[in-house]
């Protein structure tokens, strides 16, 4: 931290130091707080991924066309499981 301050005292103070004290998000971060907490964790990062999982699934769906993915997908858990034991093809 010491570095810190003569680098900012070299540069002149003013915005870098408000900024300094502020300790808040710049530019492209605020992007990232996905729970808009001000801090880049963990849990920021897991709302990403699971984001980014959902996008690529429906797109995986629209390149199959659409139609029986998209109805296996909506398919309830008892339903499911009754097409398991069967074996079959949902109708």
């Amino acid at each position: 931290m010491v570095g810190m301050k003569k680098r900012v005292k070299a540069m002149g103070g003013g915005a870098m130091k408000k900024r300094m004290k502020k300790g808040g998000l710049t530019g492209g971060q605020t992007k990232l707080d996905k729970n808009k907490d001000g801090k880049i964790d963990g849990k920021d990062f897991a709302m990403l991924k699971k984001k980014k999982k959902k996008k690529a699934t429906k797109k995986r769906v629209k390149a199959m066309g659409g139609g029986a993915m998209k109805k296996r997908m909506n398919m309830g858990g008892s339903a499911m499981k009754k097409r398991m034991k069967r074996g079959g093809a949902a109708k």
